[in-house]
């Protein structure tokens, strides 16, 4: 049945105080946020510098020069849609941009035997004339084996999206191998580097994830490849962090640094820093499994559509070889390119997506499979009758 609308309008009505209460308290705590940016903005550097704790971890150091309104300007303005596609076209000319994503289907319950499927998708565009682009997919079967012999007990399901995020990992690992030094080469992770989703999984689980990261971040500083993961919508609140610190304010759980970047034109983007994430207790969270690699995390917001400014995280090499400025224009043509999204990552992301009629394809040849291989398997009832009525 559909949802009853005169229900819902009821419910939200007796559990109005609580919105109201919610909202009420957002707004206290941006404006005191917001008087606290205008502040330290206009600060000069040695000001800033005095007031921040040389080893303290405080969410978020500074790598460049805290501008006022924390905005870099970007010196490009167009008319109409045709100027900035030109200018993207020569940004990219001869710059190779990559992008790799992932897709999944779970193991489900309504089938007797146990297994998963990861598929994960690349797309290289060389941005050249006479060179193609290339795009592939790979997959891979998590085998009842695999699932059920865990060590630690993890739930298959975690197993399942642990394998989609190290197989994405992997072949930019391996991209970045089979072009050593190639500056003029940019891979996008479409997530973030800080594994603050993992701090509630398991120990191994939350291992698993920090050490994939490391071998990324390690890989492009070794290899010399630049990299950007790149984060649309970011909760993250490293500069609220700072900001706590620096003017003495209780933290917060429900303003984000992105809302307090409301003042970035198109293109501008705010300086860069080092990321100190703080943990729940006040000391570092997640980056200190990284070990060495904990501070070599950099980030910066661009103001890249009409919503909030999405988050870039990259190696802070990028930022100390003098690169970051050309490979900021690099991610800016790739939005311009993809209308508001890098044109790379959405590519590989509609390369790797597993549709609901791929899953009724894969159950099909699977069932036919395993009839071959004499194998006992079966559906639960509630399952056939779900697909009977679909």
């Amino acid at each position: 049945m559909p949802l009853n609308l005169l229900q819902l309008r009821y419910a939200l009505s007796q559990n109005r105080a609580d919105f109201h209460h919610f909202d009420h308290g957002f707004t206290e705590t941006y404006q005191a946020y917001e008087r606290a940016f205008e502040d330290i903005s206009h600060l000069s550097d040695a000001e800033l510098n005095l007031r921040l704790p040389p080893e303290q971890w405080i969410g978020a150091r500074p790598l460049e020069k805290v501008t006022p309104a924390w905005a870099v300007d970007f010196p490009y303005q167009w008319q109409h849609r045709d100027q900035s596609r030109a200018w993207a076209k020569t940004c990219l000319q001869g710059v190779t941009t990559v992008a790799v994503d992932g897709s999944q289907l779970l193991p489900s319950e309504d089938i007797s035997i146990p297994v998963g499927l990861v598929q994960v998708a690349w797309f290289a565009n060389p941005h050249q004339g006479g060179l193609g682009y290339e795009k592939q997919t790979q997959l891979e079967i998590l085998t009842p084996l695999k699932l059920q012999s865990d060590p630690h007990h993890r739930p298959p399901d975690r197993l399942v999206n642990l394998r989609r995020f190290q197989m994405e990992i992997e072949q930019l690992i391996k991209d970045m191998t089979s072009h050593p030094q190639a500056r003029d080469r940019l891979l996008f992770f479409d997530g973030s580097l800080i594994a603050t989703f993992a701090e509630t999984f398991d120990p191994t689980s939350r291992q698993d994830y920090v050490q994939a990261l490391i071998k990324l971040i390690t890989a492009s500083e070794a290899q010399q490849v630049p990299l950007i993961a790149y984060i649309d919508h970011s909760r993250a609140r490293d500069l609220c962090s700072l900001l706590a610190h620096l003017a003495d304010l209780p933290p917060t759980d429900t303003v984000f640094d992105s809302h307090l970047l409301g003042g970035l034109a198109w293109g501008q983007r705010t300086p860069v820093f080092q990321a100190q994430r703080v943990g729940s207790d006040g000391r570092p969270g997640i980056l200190s499994d990284y070990g060495d690699v904990a501070e070599k995390v950099a980030f910066s917001y661009l103001k890249a559509h009409s919503g909030q400014p999405v988050r870039l995280e990259f190696p802070s090499w990028l930022v100390e070889s003098g690169q970051i400025e050309v490979i900021m224009d690099w991610v800016r043509a790739e939005i311009i390119a993809g209308q508001g999204y890098p044109y790379a990552i959405e590519t590989a992301d509609q390369a790797a997506v597993i549709q609901a009629t791929d899953r009724q394809a894969f159950l099909k040849i699977f069932q036919a499979w395993a009839t071959e291989q004499n194998l006992n398997l079966h559906f639960t009832r509630k399952y056939v009758s779900k697909t009977q009525r679909r």
